[in-house]
């Protein structure tokens, strides 16, 4: 019964011992494979302000900040680039839909869409006069707008 008792002892002490150091050999992988930069109105983002970032599908981030839009490809920032229609607003939230679009909602109520090329602004029956606050999709409906 003894030798019972260390073999169950020895046995989680194996498992604890494994599981450090896949967890230590993990973490350094992880390490290796995630940069992390600093990105702020010094290095040319339009507004200190985010409150959301998407990319689109040729793989451009789209910042939402409190004055706009602004695109990041890597090296340089453009805010709201060719696109003097977009409103110079608080973007509350972006989302990517199953198709590559994107969409934005404005906390002016606003809804624009943009598909790689152009930006559309949506407009619907009746105003809406509040906070986007949210994007949904469903395959019956199409893009669902949280307010």
């Amino acid at each position: 019964m003894r030798d019972m008792g260390k073999f169950f002892c020895r046995k989680n002490i194996l498992i604890v011992a494994f599981s450090i150091l896949v967890s230590a050999s993990w973490g350094q992988n992880l390490e290796k494979k995630i940069r992390f930069k600093t990105l702020s109105v010094t290095e040319g983002l339009c507004h200190p302000f985010v409150y959301n970032i998407n990319q689109d599908k040729n793989g451009f981030l789209w910042i939402g900040t409190g004055e706009g839009l602004c695109r990041y490809d890597g090296v340089d920032f453009i805010a709201s680039p060719g696109m003097d229609s977009l409103p110079v607003d608080v973007v509350n939230v972006s989302f990517r839909d199953n198709l590559g679009k994107l969409w934005f909602g404005y906390s002016n109520g606003q809804v624009w869409s943009y598909d790689g090329l152009v930006f559309t602004r949506h407009q619907f029956p009746e105003a809406i006069n509040t906070s986007i606050v949210g994007f949904a999709q469903s395959e019956v409906d199409g893009i669902l707008i949280a307010t």
